[in-house]
């Protein structure tokens, strides 16, 4: 039966065995929780195969949800389902089905070196005149430098920086840790500045970034800083601190460094995750070819090329 006891002995298991993030675990309970609610409608106590394929045209035909959100329910599901039958000896409804859920190819969204540069100029003018900007600035630069995730960047602690600034200790996802570079010296001596700043000023918290009421600093206002920076800024493309991290693996790539680095850099279990910023660099490739029109230029034909000046007449 899907009680209140049992996902939370499911969650507890993925807490302290799994090691799976905060933000992993309020995921899996919030898509239980969506499914106690489909089975309460339904008068459903001890749900069967059916019971679950009604609830995925559910969330398919009248929800109307991505298929994206209905992957990663039924992968909570089956994960629970799993769990569950290991624990008690119960049936698992789903290891006679596994729903074919296709999503669509995306590339991640991600800025080019101009654009990064052009908004980076910005940010700093603005945090010249707004000490309250000069925080936004600094996680901009950190996210776009390593490519952290929200939530890593949120939960790093004085402890995880090192003396140096240079050198971060990351928590990642699946309590994958892993050590993060900061290349750029002037970003590394930020660091390092801000570090100094939050031991003679803060040991509470432990947190090297904070709120405007000294309250450690969460993935939802790091979101809202960016949304008004990019008001201020007033850009149209929605900027997200997510997008940094597609933008510092695209950059990376660009530049020729090995696929696998950039794949320890950002914390990937397997290097196919890794490998969509490739398609990015292809395009960005792509269009730079294009431009340059190497045969166009040498036959003359190039769309770029000069075109002669007209003869005056006679």
């Amino acid at each position: 039966m899907l009680d209140k006891s049992s996902i939370e002995g499911f969650l507890s298991y993925c807490d302290n065995e799994r090691r799976l993030s905060a933000l992993t675990t309020s995921a899996y309970r919030s898509d239980l929780a969506d499914f106690q609610a489909f089975l309460a409608i339904k008068k459903v106590s001890e749900p069967s195969l059916d019971d679950l394929k009604r609830y995925l045209a559910t969330l398919h035909e009248d929800r109307k949800l991505s298929v994206a959100t209905a992957k990663r329910r039924f992968a909570t599901l089956r994960g629970y389902f799993r769990w569950r039958a290991r624990e008690s000896g119960s049936d698992d409804p789903l290891a006679a089905w596994s729903p074919k859920l296709k999503r669509p190819k995306r590339l991640p969204k991600a800025l080019t070196s101009r654009d990064l540069q052009a908004l980076m100029t910005r940010a700093e003018l603005r945090a010249e005149k707004s000490p309250k900007a000069k925080g936004t600035f600094l996680t901009l630069m950190l996210l776009a430098g390593t490519g952290l995730r929200v939530s890593e960047l949120c939960a790093l602690t004085m402890e995880d920086v090192s003396a140096d600034g240079q050198t971060i200790r990351v928590a990642g996802k699946g309590a994958r840790d892993r050590i993060v570079y900061i290349a750029n010296r002037d970003l590394a001596k930020e660091v390092q500045t801000l570090r100094l700043g939050r031991l003679s000023l803060d040991r509470r918290t432990g947190r090297m970034f904070l709120s405007s009421k000294n309250t450690p600093l969460t993935p939802a206002a790091l979101r809202g800083q960016f949304k008004r920076l990019n008001a201020s800024l007033g850009e149209r493309r929605r900027l997200t601190p997510h997008m940094l991290r597609h933008t510092a693996a695209t950059l990376l790539i660009e530049k020729g460094v090995d696929i696998r680095y950039v794949q320890r850099l950002l914390g990937h279990a397997s290097i196919a995750t890794t490998e969509i910023y490739s398609h990015v660099a292809d395009e960005a490739l792509k269009r730079t070819l294009v431009k340059a029109d190497v045969i166009g230029g040498v036959r003359g034909t190039s769309v770029t090329r000069r075109q002669p000046k007209a003869t005056k007449a006679a």
